[in-house]
């Protein structure tokens, strides 16, 4: 299992080029998206990349038949399925990761318009939006292949950006203190971050379980 998680990483270090394109896009992303407010760098940044790389992976391993080489190996295919599932969480993390890194040096640069650092509703909500990506895409890709899943993978970013984008507006406004009162008294009550991981928690068993449920159905009834 560890090792066809490492096996989705190390595809990404393979890619060189195509790996170091997607950091440096990062580090613009951030530097243009800082003159929106904070949320739009701590949001949607890690989002993008999180999701570029879950894609990315099922290409490269498309393009290069791993799927077919992994399933001549002493594996189980529910181990396959899970294991892409892991792999969409440590992008998760990694996408994370380098969005903090690289908001941190643009902000003690003194050059910087980020007036905060990521906090954790932050970080549900980019957790939220990538599970949920995951959870519609994995399948589908388990199903028709990456090639065929192109155009309903493109719909699904689509919707995802602009989901993504509509949140940012809601953080940001929030942020300014400019949002209706009722909001505010809701954001500021004391166990307003406990509640989001709760709910984020219960969010995320209840979608992983019937995307993984589905995807072993699809998956070790298909024929490779």
């Amino acid at each position: 299992m560890v090792n066809l998680v490492l096996k989705d990483i190390l595809m990404q270090k393979k890619s060189t080029k195509d790996l170091m394109i997607a950091i440096l896009l990062n580090f613009i992303i951030i530097c243009i998206l800082q003159f929106l407010g904070a949320a739009s760098v701590y949001i949607l940044t890690p989002s993008i990349f999180a999701i570029s790389l879950i894609t990315s992976s099922c290409g490269f391993g498309e393009r290069n038949d791993v799927d077919r080489m992994i399933n001549s190996l002493p594996v189980s295919r529910k181990e396959i399925v899970i294991s892409k599932y892991l792999s969409s969480f440590i992008f998760l993390i990694i996408g994370i990761a380098i969005t903090i890194l690289f908001a941190s040096i643009i902000k003690f640069s003194g050059l910087s318009h980020i007036n905060r650092f990521m906090n954790l509703t932050d970080i549900i909500i980019v957790s939220i939006f990538t599970v949920a990506y995951s959870c519609v895409y994995l399948p589908i890709y388990l199903w028709l292949g990456y090639l065929k899943s192109q155009l309903i993978n493109k719909i699904l970013n689509y919707f995802m950006f602009i989901c993504v984008a509509i949140t940012v507006v809601l953080v940001t406004v929030i942020d300014n203190g400019t949002a209706k009162d009722s909001i505010m008294n809701f954001v500021i009550l004391p166990n307003f971050e406990l509640f989001m991981v709760i709910s984020f928690i219960c969010f995320s068993i209840i979608l992983i379980s019937i995307s993984i449920f589905t995807s072993f159905k699809i998956y070790i009834n298909k024929d490779l």
